[in-house]
């Protein structure tokens, strides 16, 4: 049985535990022995959080330009295991060219948050790309 860590429900930490089944194969002609249960669409193999909880993540960090230790402290977890979890998927999504595939116009949004704690070691500052192709509502691209 694993143990795998998935987006928050009611503002809670959540944790689903998985009985994966273990395949075991008789024949000499075999490649592997045994092998176990994979699902990709629950969670990568070895992974840690759920595809769910990564979405999750991803999202609010696109959206609403809180750190990765927020992040983790929603998830009852630490920055390292998200960030490890995270990262992979924001650079395959950055070296993806198709994301600008219908892109005409493009600008800058630069934001500053003035309601955050100057103390704090968070950044306040976000640059990012925008879609500004007529008759489209204005899309990040990045941030």
């Amino acid at each position: 049985m694993i143990e795998v860590i998935d987006a928050p429900s009611g503002g809670r930490p959540v944790r689903i535990r998985w009985r994966k089944r273990r395949w075991i194969c008789r024949e000499d002609l075999c490649t592997f022995v045994s092998f176990v249960e994979q699902k990709p669409s629950i969670c990568e193999p070895r992974g840690l959080l759920t595809a769910r909880a990564i979405r999750w993540a991803i999202g609010l960090l696109r959206r609403e330009g809180v750190t990765v230790q927020d992040r983790a402290r929603q998830l009852g977890t630490t920055w390292n295991t998200v960030w490890s979890q995270v990262e992979p998927l924001l650079n395959r999504a950055v070296s993806d060219p198709s994301r600008y595939r219908n892109v005409q116009v493009s600008g800058v949004d630069e934001h500053i948050w003035h309601h955050r704690d100057p103390r704090r070691r968070c950044p306040k500052e976000l640059t990012g790309m925008a879609d500004l192709t007529r008759g489209l509502p204005p899309r990040h691209r990045t941030h």
